[in-house]
């Protein structure tokens, strides 16, 4: 699997297997998708299961940007999300460094305008499991594609577009 994406090094943070890969069409420029995805404050518009977000943008150089710190509220359970690159708008990478789920986690989501005026969506996540590992790795791979799937399923009703592509899939080694 390619783990450079328009430069970024996914070595660099994480040397964990790629589990989710999913992949829309959505019909607006990759400024305007970027816009929404790296809007941390209102992630609960488009992102599942996620009811609300806190930010901390104390480090970051630019709004939004690398070393900004956002909470993800879903439901008992709260994420810490550091933002490891941001590139607008053809990329945006975070990673979640302390949970009880997730070890050497990176989600990247790259952004390639479409020839047509449209943008393609791909989000990508590495991560190893931190319980039941034989059992957890397979089954936390699949909820992370639904979960993306999710999100972009929102991002197509909020622009048009549509799901898919020949790589989409919950990988589970």
């Amino acid at each position: 699997m390619d783990r450079i994406v328009r430069g970024f090094d996914v070595g660099t943070y994480t040397d964990a297997p790629l589990r989710a890969d999913c992949l829309a069409l959505l019909e607006a420029p990759p400024a305007r998708i970027f816009e929404v995805i790296s809007d941390h404050t209102k992630l609960f518009l488009w992102l599942p299961l996620v009811s609300d977000s806190t930010v901390s943008r104390r480090h970051a150089l630019q709004r939004d940007g690398v070393s900004t710190v956002r909470w993800l509220h879903a439901g008992a359970f709260t994420l810490q999300e550091y933002i490891v690159a941001s590139h607008p708008p053809h990329l945006l990478a975070s990673s979640i460094e302390e949970s009880e789920f997730f070890v050497d986690h990176l989600a990247l989501q790259s952004l390639s305008p479409e020839r047509h005026g449209g943008t393609w969506l791909r989000w990508r996540a590495w991560f190893r499991t931190t319980t039941l590992a034989p059992l957890s790795a397979p089954l936390a791979g699949l909820a992370m594609a639904l979960l993306f799937r999710g999100a972009l399923n929102n991002l197509i009703r909020d622009f048009g577009g549509r799901p898919g592509g020949h790589n989409e899939k919950g990988l589970e080694s």
